[in-house]
């Protein structure tokens, strides 16, 4: 688009006439690629992220329903993301602390994060 234009901040005439010289010249490029007469230019093909599984939270319910009456769902702690992408889930019961770590696959590779589309 720089090329289309003699000075770096053109008055507004002549923006307008270098955007029609642009425009002209992408409706003509299209129309030869439709009639076979110009090649597409090729582009690299999208990467896009792997999807991320995600845990079930069904085991929440069931641990609720476990609790005796003594006990209630308030002593224990909520989950906590770390910024590692790892969830450290804090459970008390009857003074013990317990610390579990879940890993959601750390990615190590970038290379291997992405998918090819194209």
């Amino acid at each position: 688009m720089n090329a289309a234009f003699a000075k770096p901040h053109p008055s507004l005439s002549n923006f307008v006439v270098g955007l029609e010289k642009l425009t002209r010249r992408y409706v003509n490029l299209k129309g030869d690629i439709e009639l076979g007469r110009a090649q597409a230019p090729t582009r690299l093909p999208i990467k896009l992220p792997k999807p991320v599984d995600l845990p079930d939270d069904d085991s929440s319910s069931e641990s609720d329903s476990a609790l005796g009456e003594s006990e209630s769902s308030d002593d224990e702690a909520a989950p906590v993301l770390r910024p590692d992408l790892r969830r450290v889930i804090v459970q008390r019961r009857l003074g013990e602390i317990s610390v579990e770590l879940e890993d959601f696959g750390q990615i190590h590779d970038e290379s291997a994060y992405f998918d090819e589309i194209g």
